[in-house]
């Protein structure tokens, strides 16, 4: 439009003079006017939610903007093009009207942001021992605007008519309110401010009223707050630079951190607790600049974070020096070491475990790890695994060891050989970045495997001998019920009774003892007709069934006790034959 406006200018010989531009442009600025009253439609306006409307405000706004800038565009140009005569008519005699109601629109979008600060008091939730009080204050407020704000919307005439003089009156007392309602709620705020004890409450509040802040009047009043919140971060950065140079030396680490990941870790914490907070308050404004003891704080910050910076960098270095030195080079160490009582362990370098667990945290923290750390990580669960296996061969072998008599060592010697020659190529040649390593440690998984299952058999074998022997002692010869007596024939008959079922029940626990030794010289592959060490053997467990007459209790008398002196009592039982 503005670039047929200027052709015209250029070619006419009767619409190129400033009157005639006038005009013009006062009827384009009236039709730009109607479009954006047609698009805002203010006697709906109101009736969506702040936001919308505030939306559709901005939308008139960029619109009437951008005819100003297509104009002044325009002018220019028609400098260069007509210097003759160029677009000189003042500013002021074209846009008048549309200024007038680009101001009513900025006034009305200032109402929508109003009102969506305010909406935001509905949900606010005050903590602390004076919340209530101030959660319903806050509330009141939130209804007294709502008040204010539908008495406005309830205006009988149209608020986007710039000719309607009743606009500038009834927009000045709404915001006299408003500014009455700023005041009550700077004093809520401060004094639920007053009852926060810790920076991080007293930004907490600060979030609940997110938005709401940003009023130049309740910013005026919160301005001694602010100042005592700069105050207080002084204190907080004061007390976080001791904690710094008391702990600098020996940082105080929980239980599973590595030394110095956690060290990193642990100056990190500590500019957190203090970069949180300063950032917010430099989200305050100039609030850091302006004052004297925003500027001290800024100080004594910067120092503080020089010194963690510099502390951080430390350490990260002496680890990676120590790293190169402990890598992969420790990976060249044998699988195994014997102990001076023959027990094996393994021998993985908890150099290389430190090792381990410092590459993960520095890398969970954005640490750079040296490249032969790295290698030696990448390979941490290949190694968790062997050396876990080897921790259960080195157990089991140390459990037959321990647990081997010498009866039992023979029936199994070939097997401990075999087992032993195998943990010799551990203990001497095999390391942890040999070639072949996962090869050999299956190998002699399986030997010790089968170590401890033949190791097993004998010993559960003798167990269960031993309970069935056991189970033989726990029940007497013979069973008398409580105050019966028995004649002689009565407790002949009980006891062949009870003497056969005890036969029984010993035979069939020989019989078990014995499919328990079979069991047990299948399991050890013993030749058919027998080797010294199996006899010597089963002459052991027989020692554990029978008694050797030194080691026997005095024999029980075999006929019953003489009766007492005197008359004989009725059901006092009489011998008639030995027993």
């Amino acid at each position: 439009m503005m670039h047929l406006m200027l052709l015209v200018w250029r070619h006419s010989g009767h619409y190129n003079t400033p009157a005639r531009l006038a005009v013009l442009m006062r009827k384009v600025c009236n039709d730009v006017v109607a479009q954006c009253r047609k698009a805002c439609d203010a006697p709906t306006l109101f009736d969506c939610a702040p936001a919308e409307a505030a939306e559709k405000l901005r939308a008139a706004l960029r619109v009437c903007t951008a005819l100003r800038d297509a104009y002044a565009e325009a002018a220019e140009r028609s400098a260069a093009e007509v210097p003759r005569n160029p677009w000189r008519v003042p500013r002021a005699a074209l846009f008048s009207r549309l200024d007038a109601f680009t101001e009513r629109l900025s006034d009305l979008l200032e109402l929508c942001h109003t009102a969506a600060q305010y909406a935001r008091l509905e949900k606010v939730e005050v903590g602390g021992t004076k919340g209530r009080c101030t959660t319903l204050a806050v509330r009141a407020l939130h209804t007294d605007f709502s008040s204010t704000l539908s008495r406005f919307h309830s205006l009988s005439y149209d608020l986007l008519d710039i000719d309607c003089p009743a606009f500038d009156a009834d927009y000045a007392a709404f915001r006299a309110s408003v500014r009455e309602l700023d005041r009550r709620l700077a004093a809520a705020i401060g004094g639920a401010m007053d009852d926060c004890h810790s920076l991080g409450r007293s930004f907490k509040l600060l979030d609940s009223f997110e938005g709401i802040l940003e009023r130049e009047a309740v910013l005026a009043d919160l301005e001694k707050k602010h100042l005592a919140l700069v105050v207080e971060c002084g204190g907080e950065v004061k007390a976080v630079a001791e904690m710094f140079a008391a702990g600098r030396a020996a940082p105080v680490l929980p239980k599973n951190a590595a030394p110095h990941s956690g060290a990193v870790a642990w100056a990190r914490a500590l500019r957190q607790r203090v970069e949180e907070p300063m950032e917010r308050l430099r989200g305050l404004g100039r609030l850091l600049a302006d004052s004297v003891e925003g500027a001290e704080l800024e100080a004594s910050h910067a120092q503080l974070l020089a010194q963690l910076t510099e502390f951080e960098a430390a350490t990260i270095s002496d680890w990676s020096a120590e790293a190169e030195e402990t890598g992969e080079e420790r990976l060249k160490q044998a699988l195994l070491v014997r102990a001076a009582d023959g027990s094996v362990a393994v021998n993985f370098d908890p150099a290389l475990t430190k090792l381990l667990r410092e590459v993960r945290y520095f890398q969970l923290q954005g640490v750079e790890v040296p490249p032969g750390a790295v290698r030696v990580f990448k390979r941490g669960e290949v190694l968790r695994q062997q050396t876990g296996n080897m921790e259960l061969v080195a157990r089991l072998y140390n459990e037959a060891q321990r647990v081997l008599l010498p009866i039992e060592r023979p029936l199994v010697e070939k097997k401990l050989e075999n087992v032993d020659a195998a943990l010799e190529r551990g203990l001497s040649s095999v390391s942890w970045d040999s070639p072949r390593v996962d090869e050999y440690i299956q190998e002699l998984m399986a030997q010790v495997k089968d170590l401890d299952g033949i190791v097993a058999q004998l010993k559960g074998s003798v167990a269960a001998t031993e309970r069935i022997l056991q189970g033989w002692a726990k029940r007497p010869m013979f069973d008398r019920r409580e105050g019966r007596t028995y004649s002689v024939d009565e407790f002949a008959d009980a006891f062949r009774t009870h003497l056969a079922a005890r036969h029984a029940e010993v035979a069939e626990g020989a019989a078990e003892i014995q499919r328990l030794l079979h069991a047990t010289s299948k399991k050890l592959l013993i030749p058919k007709g027998g080797s010294p060490s199996w006899v010597a053997y089963v002459e052991s467990i027989g020692t554990l069934v029978t008694v050797r007459p030194d080691e026997a209790a005095p024999a029980p008398a075999l006929t019953p006790p003489a009766p007492p002196p005197g008359p004989h009592r009725t059901g006092w039982w009489r011998p008639s034959r030995p027993l």
